[in-house]
């Protein structure tokens, strides 16, 4: 059993990763599909229903954990979801990671959350 989260500011590419993994066999929860579920638009979430994307993410680590089943997900920050997670953090550097949300057309808040997670975690 391998629980694994990718870590990282926005536009690290972990969704990118994420995917690859799934295709390894892996399963993934992931906070875009769960967004889309609730009928949240990217950028509008609110903070209820982040609140329920980590409840729901953290009850699908709890049940891998227990069940044995191999398993992705993301999780912005780096700290571990559980004991015995194993945390792979995407750093492609503020530059490109600011290029690629104006690239992809984020909206204005994404610029902010990158700003935030490299000052918070003193990664260049």
């Amino acid at each position: 059993m391998t629980v694994i989260q990718l870590s990282g500011p926005p536009c690290a590419g972990k969704s990118t990763a994420l995917a690859a993994l799934g295709a390894q066999g892996y399963d993934t929860v992931d906070d875009r599909t769960f967004m889309q579920q609730l009928g949240q638009a990217r950028g509008s979430e609110s903070a209820a229903s982040w609140a329920q994307w980590e409840q729901h993410r953290q009850n699908a680590v709890n049940t891998a954990i227990s069940t044995g089943t191999d398993l992705a997900t993301i999780a912005t920050n780096p700290t571990p979801l559980a004991e015995g997670v194993v945390v792979r953090i995407l750093n492609p550097g503020y530059d490109v990671a600011m290029s690629r949300a104006a690239a992809a057309g984020r909206p204005a808040a994404t610029f902010a959350w990158i700003t935030r997670w490299y000052q918070q975690h003193g990664w260049e």
